[in-house]
Formats: structure tokens, C-alpha cells, sequence
């Protein structure tokens, strides 16, 4: 697209030379000084000295407005430059196409190799003949900020995004994306397939072309740890959390949540909002009951303790309590034993306060015999 430019540029400047000079010898231009360029009107000059240039140009208000320049500074390169003005006091350069067709566009230079000694914004295409573009920043003779596409003379191409940390001479490649869509950011790849062998942090989607994305660190050869979200091809998904014990090439999912909420602690396949294989420690464990005051109300039915001696000889355990082979086999509920092991010691004050009772008229049937036998002595 910029020869393109060149080439319509350089026509359409000719075009208008052949229109306005009948010879096309510079000997028949007007020399550099001859008109005020002060009045109104158009002028086309010429200056045969150190520069060698042609000016093209349109005057109002005692000013240039406009001007087109062509020049070589009498060497076998040469220059074009755009000018213009908004206000008096001379035109201001807008545009230049240099001697190796770099652009110069205001304060964005369009150039086929930056300098990046020169302070600028700048659009770059074919740097060092390689099959790349990019736009970037410089200042203090060093980059400041570059977007780059690059294929280079191979096929692998990529969109690298880089920056100069304060006070550093070197840019820093932040982020980039190869030819598959893998993006890697800073030290974190977001890609489709990770590769375990490669030590870094990895962000993966649609592995093994199945519905599932995850986070993860690989070292020595081996995932470190993952959290993963999955679906495959099924309507069965979760959430996994693993990790890799040391010196093992395997991982070990330690927690999932299933589709349900279902949470799994040391167990995948989760049954409960909260289903853990193994011990749990905790300061403090609260536990929502209903209370079981009923045993101290007056219709209670409370079991004469020749009927719970009764049951427990033939059952081997205490009535509304499951059996060792039930909790084994089964679990508990904590709040639902709490309750009845709550009722059972509300129950055995009941019992106490009656063999108080018993005791205290035992004592005073005693009391009573002894002084009768005391009195007969």
C-alpha cells in the first residue's frame, strides 16, 4: 500500500508540472526567490543550489498555505514533503516519503527499519527482510511499548506484545500469541493442549477437544497442581482440585464439587453437601438441633428401667440409638445423635431424681425404725 502511494504521488506531481511548465528543463523553472510568496496566488519554484528542490505551493494572507517539495540535496537520493498551515508564520511539515520510501506522517514515522535512537511513534513493515510488521515506541535511544507480527522466513507465525520496564535498556515480551491461538502472558500460557514438559503456568481450554478449561503447574516433567473445570461430553460436570505428591508422577484430586454442590473432600464421587474421607479438625463445631424438652413434659411415656434393662439384653444397645454395625456401615448424622444421646441423659436425671426419691424414703423409714428400737431400750 505505501508503493501504491509513492506511485500516485509522483504522477499526480508530474501530471500538474507538465500542465503548468511547457519544458520540463529546471533551466525554465522560476529560482527560489524571485516571487514574494507573500501574495496570493500559486507559485512553482526552483533552486539549484546545495538542496536542488522544486516547491509547489499556494500563497494567501501573506503566508504559504500549502506546499509540495521534491528534493535530492544534489545527491542520487531524494525526499518528498508535505506541507501545510493553519495559521501565519510558515507551513509545517505533514507528511515526507524519504529516499528509502519510509513515511513520515506527522509524529508517526511509516518506515521499513525504526531508529531507535530518534525519539517517535512508529510503523514498521519488512524489518531486517523478514516477513514482520509492527508499531512501537521510542525514547531515551530505547523501546518503549511494541506490538510486532511476525513470521519471519518460517511458518511460525505470531502477535508478540512487549514493553521496557523504568529505568531498563531491553524490552520484555508481555504477552504473545502463536500461529494454534496459545497465548502465553508474561509466564502464563493460555493454550489448548499444555505440555507437562515444559515448566510454566498454564491455562488450557477445550483439552483433548473435550468441554473442559483449567489452571495448572508443571516442573520436572509433571503437573504440580490443577484446578479444572469439566463437562466432556457428557452433562456430568465439576470442579477438581489436584495436586502431585513430591517425588510422584501422578496427580491426586483432593477436593471436587459436583453438579449437584455436592463437595468431595478425598472422595470424587460425593454424596453429601459435604462428603469427606478422612479426619476433620476444627476449634468449634456448630450444629443446628431441635431440642428435647418433651421428655420433661408430664405425658411422657418414660420406660421403666426394668424395660430398658429388657432391651438392651436383647438388642445389645439402647433404645432410638443405631447399632455399632449401622454407623459402621452407614455413617451417622451428628446433629440427629446429638438429639438422641441428649434425650438419654434427660431421660437418666429422670431416673436419678426418682431413686432420690426412694433413697430420701428409704432414709426416712430407717430413721423412724431406729428410734423405735431405741425406745424399747
Amino acid at each position: 500500500m505505501k508503493n501504491a502511494l509513492i506511485i500516485f504521488i509522483a504522477l499526480q506531481c508530474q501530471t500538474f508540472l507538465y500542465a503548468q511548465v511547457t519544458n520540463d528543463s529546471e533551466a525554465n523553472l522560476l529560482p527560489e526567490g524571485s516571487i514574494d510568496e507573500g501574495i496570493h496566488g500559486t507559485y512553482l519554484l526552483n533552486d539549484n543550489g546545495a538542496q536542488r528542490r522544486i516547491r509547489l505551493g499556494v500563497s494567501n494572507d501573506g503566508y504559504s498555505n500549502a506546499e509540495l517539495v521534491l528534493e535530492n540535496n544534489n545527491s542520487s537520493a531524494g525526499n518528498i514533503y508535505f506541507k501545510t498551515a493553519n495559521s501565519p508564520g510558515g507551513t509545517v511539515e505533514r507528511l515526507r516519503i524519504s529516499q528509502n520510501g519510509d513515511i513520515f506522517l506527522n509524529q508517526l514515522n511509516l518506515v521499513k527499519n525504526y531508529q531507535q535512537d530518534i525519539e517517535g511513534h512508529w510503523l514498521y513493515v519488512g524489518k531486517d527482510n523478514e516477513r514482520q510488521m509492527g508499531m512501537l515506541l521510542t525514547n531515551d535511544t530505547k523501546t518503549k511499548a511494541e506490538i510486532k507480527l511476525y513470521e519471519g522466513n518460517t511458518n511460525n507465525p505470531y502477535i508478540s506484545f512487549s514493553t521496557s520496564p523504568a529505568a531498563a535498556s531491553g524490552m520484555i515480551e508481555r504477552m504473545r500469541i502463536d500461529k494454534n491461538g496459545n497465548i502465553t502472558m508474561n509466564q502464563l500460557n493460555v493454550v489448548q493442549n499444555y505440555q507437562p514438559s515444559i515448566e510454566g503456568h498454564w491455562l488450557y481450554t477445550g483439552k483433548d477437544n473435550e468441554r473442559q478449561m483449567g489452571m495448572l503447574l508443571t516442573n520436572d516433567n509433571r503437573t504440580k497442581a490443577e484446578i479444572k473445570l469439566y463437562e466432556g461430553n457428557t452433562n456430568n460436570p465439576y470442579i477438581s482440585f489436584s495436586t502431585s505428591p513430591s517425588g510422584t508422577s501422578g496427580m491426586i484430586e483432593r477436593m471436587r464439587i459436583d453438579k449437584n454442590g455436592n463437595l468431595g473432600i478425598g472422595c470424587i464421587s460425593p454424596n453429601h453437601m459435604l462428603d469427606v474421607a478422612g479426619t476433620i479438625r476444627a476449634t468449634e463445631v456448630k450444629v443446628n438441633l431441635e431440642g428435647c424438652d418433651f421428655v420433661f413434659e408430664d405425658d411422657y411415656e418414660l420406660r421403666t428401667l426394668k424395660e430398658v434393662e429388657r432391651f438392651i439384653k436383647e438388642h445389645k444397645r439402647l433404645p432410638e440409638i443405631e447399632s455399632a454395625e449401622e454407623m459402621e456401615a452407614n455413617g451417622t448424622y451428628l446433629g440427629e445423635l446429638n438429639s438422641k444421646l441428649l434425650q438419654k441423659i434427660e431421660e437418666l436425671t429422670l431416673y436419678t431424681i426418682e431413686q432420690q426419691k426412694q433413697i430420701e424414703e428409704l432414709k426416712n423409714q430407717n430413721k423412724e425404725i431406729l428410734e423405735l428400737l431405741a425406745a424399747k431400750r
